[in-house]
């Protein structure tokens, strides 16, 4: 299993390579194949990494019908998509690992990458695969290697590189409301040292959330671009530049389900369906994606930037030098409808303004039994974000600024002891800088009424500052033992760790309650990588305990505040990863993700503290495809396939009130596809969500404030046509 590969990063030879596999000359019935990955910043196999890793080619995500990034979860074990506030805010989840504050200026403790390049912000997860080489999806603390550590794993999109060769593709859809895209991808040479690529989309579609007093709601418009120049510098440099833009309008771009809810002993809610809210109001239609609601809402978010990525190798050393320079802006607004009744008792509205700035630079080496690498890394983030609670007229409002400035030295070492056994030791040192100033006061109560006859003067506005400076290390041990041609067997332990912070509470508790302590992770992993079957039969799984010192764990108290407070906190799981081809044209593929996770001591009401199951973690996670391709129509081929996710019992809030707990599901999709002989035609036909299931994707419990529970549900059935065109 072990490869000597070399350390270079020839980005030419490369995209060569990974191109030919994304868009074949010839019909490739099995989608089962070796992938390249640099998860260790240098070419490997994904089988012969020591990391409980997903990959897919580009070619791969468009047969599966992965056409965004929050498309993911479909096809990969334990992955999950949290979305707080619809499209403004998206955060992945592994292992249980999650942000579910919808606060805009929270990371994420799954670290998201394109290119290499940190996406700090969450409202910038969600975004169109568009012309991508492929995605890696790696599980547990990463801090020796990339750039900004995370606790719980990264994502990390690898678009199409520009080469020599002309090659591209044009492909447009069309499915239900109306939903329409067009996108296309394209590059050439300009000169022998300069080649170009360029990547556009543009996406429309009609609303499905019905209103009985107003507009419909979801209807948008998406649009994004992106533009690589590629310069061959001299016989061993080579220096990539990247611009990139997106745009999108949203017009209500989540409907909460609304279903009144009432207080049980503990002060959490239980739904109240033959009842009404506080205001007297309760929803008759029985759709859960029809209502009536009193404000449209909005959602619009643009996002540009640039990126620079200089590589120098040298063939007699082994060494390479890679320099990464990124610059992004976002600038998003979000107005909600949060109580989704003919009345105003609780409409949100965000605001974010962020710039971010990352500069890193690595040093690796391939020398005779052993690799090397040693790093840099800078990173800038300055935000400006509002928040507002519109309750019956009036609430808290707030505004905040983040300046958060970071650096971090680490390396990795890689020691082959023997030619089946390697050890790997590796080291991160950060130092994070964060000047943090909150403002907030209660507005539009008019002279205070709080009830008939009884009138009080507002509070005075709520104000904190504060700077924090930490230090925290971060470090990784391992062993991995190639007992068989095709079979490798590693342990881990990783000490991952997330720096501290501050909350943005709509209505402050208390001083104490706005700063949160770093998080430490020591997670210790058992995995196996294994081919049977001359690698028709790839079998992949671990086993893993995680043990949290100071957990960064987010509630929200009652219906409104909401906060990180750090608890102790422990997960044990299992997970495997199966992908067989038992026949030609047959692909198998089943994955499952098993937790047992507890965070301790949570505050269910002032006087009662329990341990409670993380929110978003479901004790079992399983997913899996059948998918058949058939020589057809004049040497064609054409192929059938259904894919599953099925998502255990589980809470969307950490007191797990009985209102936010969503019981068991399974969405089933299926795709018939056609691809001609030479590969350049591709037509398909899609449903998602066969079965019309109904599930909540998230659900507030806002029962002591508006006497109500909200929840977002999933897209119902939905089908669709894809036409698509390549050229080399």
């Amino acid at each position: 299993m072990k490869s000597h590969n070399s350390n270079k990063t020839d980005y030419k030879k490369f995209a060569a390579i990974l191109c030919a596999t994304a868009l074949p000359l010839e019909v490739q019935a099995n989608l089962l194949e070796e992938i390249v990955v640099v998860a260790q910043k240098r070419e490997q196999s994904a089988q012969e990494v020591g990391i409980a890793i997903s990959t897919f080619t580009g070619e791969q995500l468009d047969r599966l019908g992965v056409d965004s990034s929050t498309d993911l979860v479909k096809v990969t074990p334990g992955l999950q998509l949290n979305q707080p506030n619809g499209r403004s805010t998206f955060s992945f989840g592994l292992r249980g690992v999650t942000q579910s504050d919808f606060s805009d200026h929270q990371e994420s403790p799954i670290a998201l990458y394109i290119d290499d390049v940190y996406v700090s912000q969450t409202g910038a997860a969600g975004f169109s695969t568009l012309d991508m080489e492929r995605v890696e999806v790696l599980r547990g603390p990463q801090g020796t290697l990339f750039g900004r550590n995370s606790t719980g794993g990264l994502l990390n999109f690898i678009t199409r590189k520009p080469e020599q060769e002309p090659s591209g593709y044009v492909k447009g859809s069309y499915g239900s409301h109306a939903q329409t895209s067009v996108e296309l991808g394209a590059g050439t040479g300009l000169s022998d040292s300069v080649a170009a690529r360029i990547a556009l989309v543009g996406e429309q579609g009609d609303g499905w959330y019905e209103n009985e007093i107003g507009d419909d709601g979801n209807e948008y418009n998406a649009y994004a671009g992106r533009l690589q120049l590629l310069v061959d510098i001299g016989e061993n440099t080579q220096n990539l530049t990247k611009f990139f833009s997106s745009e999108s309008e949203n017009e209500t771009p989540q409907y909460w389900q609304h279903t009144p809810a009432v207080l049980n002993a503990n002060g959490q809610g239980v739904a109240d369906p033959d009842g009404t809210d506080n205001q007297g109001y309760r929803d008759d239609s029985g759709d859960v994606n029809e209502g009536a609601w009193n404000l449209s809402g909005d959602y619009d978010a643009k996002i540009w930037g640039l990126a620079n990525t200089l590589t120098w190798n040298s063939p007699d050393t082994g060494t390479s030098v890679t320099s990464i320079t990124a610059y992004q802006e976002l600038d998003k607004d979000y107005l909600a409808d949060v109580d989704a009744s003919p009345n105003t008792a609780l409409h949100f509205t965000s605001n974010a303004e962020t710039e971010q700035f990352t500069q890193e630079i690595h040093i690796s080496g391939d020398r005779d039994n052993a690799r090397w690498l040693v790093g840099a890394y800078y990173l800038d983030i300055d935000g400006d974000y509002t928040q507002n609670a519109n309750v019956g007229g009036g609430g808290p409002a707030l505004l905040y600024s983040t300046e958060i400035t970071s650096w971090a030295l680490f390396a990795q070492y890689e020691h082959d002891f023997t030619d089946t056994l390697t050890g790997i030791i590796g080291y991160r040192w950060t130092e994070d800088d964060y000047d943090y100033r909150f403002r907030s006061a209660i507005e539009g109560y008019p002279n205070g009424v709080t009830s008939p006859g009884i009138e009080l003067p507002e509070p005075p506005p709520f104000v904190f500052e504060d700077n924090v400076n930490t230090g925290l290390w971060s470090a990784r041990a391992q062993l991995n033992w190639s007992f068989a041609d095709a079979a490798m067997l590693y342990g881990s332990w990783n000490r991952g760790i997330k720096g501290p912070g501050f909350n943005a509470p709509l209505v402050p508790p208390s001083n104490s309650d706005i700063p949160f302590d770093e998080e430490i992770l020591n997670a210790y992993e058992l995995g196996i990588k294994s081919e049977f079957l001359d690698g028709n039969l790839r079998l992949n799984g671990a086993i893993f305990y995680y043990d949290y010192e100071d957990f960064q764990a987010f509630q929200l108290i009652d219906g409104v505040t909401q906060v990180i407070r750090n608890r102790d906190a422990d997960t044990v799981g299992a997970e495997f990863e199966l992908w067989a081809a038992p026949l030609e044209g047959l692909d198998l593929m089943l994955g499952a993700t098993y937790l047992d996770a507890t965070v301790e001591d949570v505050e269910i009401n002032p006087v009662l503290n329990r341990d409670t199951k993380p929110p978003m973690t479901p004790d079992w996670n399983v997913n899996g495809m059948v998918r058949y391709a058939m020589p057809s129509f004049n040497e064609g081929e054409l192929a059938l396939q259904a894919d599953f996710q099925y998502l255990s019992s589980h809470f969307f809030d950490l007191a797990n009130a009985p209102v936010v707990e969503e019981d068991s599901y399974t969405v089933v999709n299926a795709r018939v596809e056609y691809l001609t002989a030479d590969a350049k035609w591709t037509a398909s036909v899609f449903v998602d969500n066969i079965f019309d299931e109904e599930y909540k994707t998230w659900a507030y419990d806002i029962a002591g404030l508006i006497g109500t529970s909200s929840a977002s549900y999933g897209r119902p059935r939905w089908y669709g046509v894809t036409l698509q065109y390549n050229w080399e």
